[in-house]
């Protein structure tokens, strides 16, 4: 069983996350890749800019569910803020 995982990173800056970031986690049958929100905040400093970030994470998780794609996580962006850090949190992850 094939087993594609989308990570959604809820930043627009592109380039983040890149490829060899997702072949490092790929293996045998797992296939991993890394999309970042179309509408929201460049990077999460802040509370106010985490509220930004969701409803182009949301759109993302969606997207992800109604597509071949099986799998969607969440990814955490890590900043100062200590909160920012415990925010890591699976949004979808059952396999199809």
């Amino acid at each position: 069983m094939a087993i594609h995982i989308r990570v959604v990173t809820p930043i627009t800056t592109q380039g983040f996350r890149s490829p060899e970031d997702a072949s490092q986690l790929e293996s045998d049958g797992v296939k991993v890749d890394f999309v970042n929100i179309e509408t929201g905040p460049a990077s999460i400093e802040c509370n106010y800019e985490i509220m930004l970030s969701q409803l182009g994470t949301i759109a993302r998780v969606i997207e992800a569910a109604i597509s071949p794609s099986p799998s969607c996580l969440r990814s955490g962006v890590r900043s100062g803020n200590s909160r920012s850090r415990r925010r890591s949190s699976s949004a979808r992850t059952t396999a199809r």
